[in-house]
């Protein structure tokens, strides 16, 4: 007995590689790099806006990856993400680490578990 739709399932298999290789997953990391980027903003440390305001964030493909970055032009930001002996001043919700903390503290993480679980569904 012949199995039917053998020819479909292989064309839908193809259609749904490409986009998830592609489009989907260019999505998904921009989704991630925005909740991510925003948490870190909560956890920045504030005496003045010029950190806050130098954050950036992009969203690349490079050969077969798609690579999302967050990162601060203010030179000090590396001192603070990297140093764990410094105490926040002005901002009770700020923290070391603020910018891993964005992505990988409880709170981020489910979102970006949510996202990345809703972003894939078929």
């Amino acid at each position: 007995m012949p199995i039917k739709g053998v020819s479909a399932v292989r064309a839908n298999y193809s259609r749904v590689i490409n986009e998830v290789s592609g489009p989907k997953t260019v999505k998904v990391v921009a989704a991630i790099v925005s909740i991510g980027a925003g948490y870190a903003k909560l956890f920045t440390p504030l005496d003045t806006s010029a950190l806050i305001n130098s954050q950036r964030k992009s969203v690349s493909q490079s050969g077969g990856a798609i690579v999302g970055k967050v990162w601060y032009s203010q030179d000090y930001a590396v001192w603070l993400e990297t140093k764990s002996n410094w105490t926040p001043r002005k901002k009770k919700t700020a923290k070391p680490h603020f910018l891993r903390s964005g992505f990988e503290d409880e709170g981020p993480q489910s979102e970006i578990n949510e996202i990345i679980r809703n972003g894939y569904k078929l």
